[in-house]
């Protein structure tokens, strides 16, 4: 049911600061069911503007306990707030700052606020509006950053571990080339062990005693006379009978660890089967037509080549764990027993090497690590937008053909694969044929030539503006040596492009124009110093910003080098159309031209 504000028994009121402006929200209606919300029978009238400011002055004359609950309290470091039970606002005659751009801005989205007294609550929502894109865009946009880098971590985990290089389709299939991985480095002792386990494990000659007939007996022992006189038939007896005995406690061990192992190996199969069978219909039913140079013929064919070694090495440890299966011995013994297994007992090589595997596949963990400053860039647009448009550059470039060498901060300890996210300074290096790319992220731009070089930085930069947002710089490998080629400087925007590019205010348009005119390198190609410094090293500096609006925007200011694109999640392809562009406008004849004038032992560059 909708209650009125002037029949609720308490005070409510929020005042959404935006610069200089405030806007107060006081005549708020509120309910008793939060489904009127969900319903929308009690509609939303309060609406606020992300990167601002948020207060709330919460007023009651009740004499018993009440308390104010929002959505978002729970990050939020404010003394009001946090109680010994909880993060709550109690009433008070003060204006309580609950949520600060600075320290906890709130990201677009529908948010709850709920008051509670006694055994009844009342609930409202305010909805944070997004300054440049709408909730669904910035939903989109949040949900790919952490995905993302979620992903691209985790491949950089499987190549670095496994020297993987073809691309991981899931973390799934992923984490199964891991396990793969291990079993790979003992596959010839693995399939040794399993193939002579079915012939030859362990055993002890054990006894047990069944009824026979008196004339039959032979060596009858104390056992065989103390049951014996529990008997009722005096027509038969008790007498010995070995044989081979397999329960034991070794062998229950090594049935679990096979157990656990067939599962595995089950589980690959089928999911690479998938994969291989998806991509060997991809190159049978000739959708490349009579071109088959494409790279993405090349990479399905390589991806296939990868898949069938692994696919036909998992198929042969089935068939030799089948085999061991089907053994008498195998299905008599009981794996659930669980003993301490005698360490004599993995003495045994083939014992030992399947123990090995098994606990090297258990402790293949992975912790991510994402950094920490995510918890606040998941509430500052400004940098999320910053964030997804580095990583969709690595995809861009991805797309295009090249294949990422680097990127990520990925560590292996004891086992345990740890994958951190992306911090200031980082880069993604990428490669396709004899070109590299590094893709760094928040660079800090070298202040005189004496600081560059080809490893680190072949940049410098004379003016003030020292940290881009994404610096590409571009390498061709030419006759064993590395040559740097040029850079692409990139700054994403969270911003309308009339307060980029204004005359009014014009910080952001200086800190453009000297990227794109106070950089120097010395280090440009073949040439040397002084002729390098006649160069421009920055070709083209772009600033991306979200017009949801019109996402084909484009201003492009070409006597400044500077390229201003709007860049919208969902239409992020729109930036491979300028990669390939700035690649054959800046990149392919600067190649072309060494080629010609040095001599190249090899000319493959795109």
């Amino acid at each position: 049911m909708v209650i009125p504000y002037n029949s609720l028994p308490f005070g409510f009121l929020l005042i959404n600061e935006i610069g200089h402006s405030d806007e107060y929200f006081s005549q708020v209606e509120f309910t008793d069911s939060i489904e009127d919300i969900n319903n929308g029978v009690l509609t939303n009238k309060i609406r606020i503007r992300e990167n601002s400011d948020t207060l709330v002055k919460f007023t009651s004359n009740l004499n018993e306990p009440i308390r104010l609950e929002m959505d978002g309290f729970d990050g939020v470091d404010v003394a009001e707030i946090l109680h010994d039970d909880g993060v709550y606002l109690e009433p008070s005659d003060k204006i309580i700052k609950v949520f600060s751009y600075i320290s906890f801005p709130l990201p677009p989205g529908v948010y709850i606020i709920k008051i509670s007294c006694d055994d009844k609550s009342y609930y409202t929502s305010f909805e944070v509006m997004g300054s440049r894109l709408d909730s669904n865009s910035w939903e989109l946009m949040a949900t790919d950053v952490f995905e993302s880098i979620k992903m691209l971590a985790f491949q950089m985990a499987v190549q670095k571990i496994s020297a993987v290089k073809q691309p991981v389709i899931n973390e799934f299939v992923g984490s199964l080339i891991l396990k793969m991985n291990v079993i790979e480095q003992y596959y010839n002792k693995v399939i040794a062990a399993l193939d002579d386990l079915s012939k030859n494990p362990h055993n002890k000659i054990s006894k047990k005693y069944v009824l026979s007939n008196k004339a039959e007996q032979f060596a009858i022992d104390y056992q065989c006379n103390k049951l014996n006189t529990r008997k009722i038939n005096i027509g038969s007896g008790y007498v010995p009978l070995k044989f081979t005995d397999y329960q034991l406690t070794e062998n229950a061990y090594m049935k679990r660890i096979v157990l656990e192992l067939d599962k595995i190996i089950r589980l690959f199969i089928n999911e690479m089967g998938s994969k291989k069978s998806y991509i060997m219909s991809k190159l049978e039913n000739d959708i490349y037509g009579k071109d088959k140079n494409t790279y993405e013929y090349r990479r399905n064919v390589t991806n296939l080549e990868f898949l069938l070694k692994y696919y036909t090495k998992a198929k042969k440890i089935k068939s030799v764990i089948n085999n061991l299966k089907d053994t008498a011995w195998f299905d008599s013994v009981n794996e659930n027993i669980i003993q301490r297994v005698p360490s004599q007992s993995m003495l045994d090589p083939r014992y030992g090497i399947l123990s090995r595997v098994n606990k090297e596949l258990k402790a293949m963990t992975i912790r991510y690590d994402i950094d920490n400053r995510l918890s606040f860039i998941w509430h500052n647009s400004s940098k999320l937008y910053e964030l997804w448009g580095i990583l969709k550059f690595v995809e861009a470039f991805r797309n295009i053909g090249f294949e990422l060498e680097e990127g990520l901060n990925v560590e292996k300890i004891d086992g345990e694969l740890k994958i951190a996210g992306l911090s200031s300074g980082d880069y993604f290096l990428l490669k396709k044929n004899n070109i590299m790319v590094k893709i760094n992220y928040e660079p800090s731009l070298c202040k005189c030539d004496r600081e560059t070089s080809l490893d680190t930085d072949p940049v410098y930069t004379v003016g003030k503006n020292v940290t881009p947002d994404c610096k590409i710089d571009f390498f061709y490998n030419f006759n064993a040596s590395r040559l740097y080629m040029t850079s692409l400087i990139v700054d994403f925007k969270y911003r309308a492009k009339q307060s980029i590019w204004s005359d009014y205010r014009d910080d952001c348009k200086k800190q453009l124009i000297s990227y794109a005119s106070d950089t120097r390198s010395i280090m440009v190609s073949y040439k040397d110093k002084r002729q390098s410094l006649r160069i421009r090293p920055v070709s083209e500096v772009w600033a991306l910003y979200p017009n949801s609006a019109n996402v084909e925007e484009e201003q492009i200011e070409s006597d400044l080098f500077i390229n201003l694109i709007s860049f919208v999640p969902g239409y992020q392809d729109v930036i491979e159309r300028h990669i390939n562009r700035f690649i054959d406008e800046y990149l392919l004849y600067d190649i072309a031209e060494v080629n010609r004038l040095y001599g190249a032992k090899d000319t493959s560059a795109s």
